[in-house]
């Protein structure tokens, strides 16, 4: 997966606790992304056992932030990875929060263009018709 330095939240974060903020917040006015359909995709580098929830937080003002898209995390194993798409018309600052119970592992995420396929899979891997 592909990311630009400019639209990376985590870049090997650790994640610890119970909650965590993404180490960098997004401002969309400077990032020099074209309108279009965006995903946030994270991938654990690290196992992240603990971590259950990876939420979009947006604020128009950059101090006050609300929860402008999420999804459950469900494998945490190093590769593994969830994306989330961005919903039209989002704040102007985006960061995550990922959330949990007693979280350990790393995690790297950032906007993309494109969804990611799921761990292992290739186009080469499934079968035409």
């Amino acid at each position: 997966m592909r990311f630009d330095v400019l639209t990376m939240f985590s870049d090997d974060q650790a994640l610890t606790g119970s909650s965590a903020d993404s180490t960098k917040t997004i401002d969309m006015k400077t990032a020099g992304i074209a309108e279009n359909e965006l995903f946030v995709a994270a991938r654990f580098t690290d196992n992240a056992h603990g971590c259950t929830k990876l939420a979009v937080m947006g604020s128009d003002d950059g101090n006050t932030f609300r929860e402008v898209s999420s999804t459950a995390v469900t494998d945490t194993t190093a590769g593994a990875g969830v994306s989330v798409r961005l919903p039209q018309g989002c704040p102007r600052h985006l960061k995550l929060v990922y959330t949990g119970g007693s979280m350990k592992g790393k995690v790297t995420a950032g906007i993309t263009l494109q969804a990611p396929s799921p761990r292992g899979k290739r186009i080469g891997d499934y079968a035409a018709n």
